[in-house]
């Protein structure tokens, strides 16, 4: 897995994300903060990812914590969104 494997893996679901948060908040009264909770809840379950792989524990926590932080992230970007 290259690194521009993993940085595109990422950055796609972020972005898609982002995107249906965007229609959810013009069409659903709570849709940003629906959109928060259900990104936060697919990273958690995306965990199940890269911590079912074939590789040392190295690999696999170092991609589990890659999980953490754009699940993370994806809720922070929400949260402010939902202040602003």
């Amino acid at each position: 897995m290259t690194a521009a494997h993993v940085a595109l893996t990422t950055l796609v679901p972020f972005v898609a994300g982002l995107a249906v948060a965007v229609v959810a908040a013009r069409h659903l009264r709570h849709g940003l903060r629906t959109v928060q909770v259900l990104g936060a809840a697919l990273a958690v379950v995306s965990l199940a990812g890269p911590l079912s792989l074939e590789a040392d524990t190295a690999a696999r926590l170092v991609l589990a914590a890659m999980h953490v932080v754009t699940g993370a992230a994806f809720a922070v970007a929400l949260g402010r969104a939902r202040a602003a």
